[in-house]
């Protein structure tokens, strides 16, 4: 058994014991604190600006497949302008990827297949310059005249991918 007099110093050193241990604690915790509150300042990188220069369907005109027999209103073809650039310069160029995909024709995939897209560009390169871009729209003549018939003045919808690759 621990004798009365001896309590009070068994408590003080209980007591010292955690003061020492709560000082401790908090000096590592500061420490490690110090350590892990480095920064980085990230920049926000080089991004890709397209500038839709026409988009508009001609007003009256009616998209027909190439080959047939144009009449007033008809067109074989729509030309679509873009212009591409770096939203800054690079220390060297890339090579500019253009590409679509999501063909739709009147809400549906189904012949999807029946829309010719070419794409042309400027240059290939793509730095601080401006590269432009021209998409030709067409329609493919159909197998049979149902399909015909289930494309003819329906919307055309593509998505245009503009990447700039290393």
């Amino acid at each position: 058994m621990i004798k009365k007099s001896a309590l009070p110093l068994f408590y003080g050193l209980v007591l010292l014991f955690l003061i020492m241990s709560v000082t401790t604690y908090s000096y590592w915790d500061n420490l490690t604190q110090e350590e892990s509150n480095n920064s980085i300042v990230l920049g926000s990188g080089v991004d890709i600006v397209v500038k839709t220069v026409e988009v508009a369907f001609p007003l009256g005109k009616t998209l027909i497949p190439q080959g047939m027999i144009k009449g007033i209103n008809d067109i074989d073809e729509i030309e679509l302008q873009y212009e591409v650039k770096l939203s800054k310069k690079v220390l060297e160029a890339l090579t500019l990827e253009i590409s679509t995909n999501n063909i739709i024709i009147g809400g549906s995939s189904t012949y999807s297949s029946l829309v010719g897209i070419e794409i042309l560009q400027s240059n290939n390169n793509i730095n601080d310059d401006i590269i432009y871009v021209s998409v030709f729209v067409s329609l493919n003549s159909p197998q049979d005249s149902d399909a015909y018939q289930n494309i003819i003045g329906m919307t055309i919808m593509f998505d245009l991918k503009f990447a700039a690759i290393h």
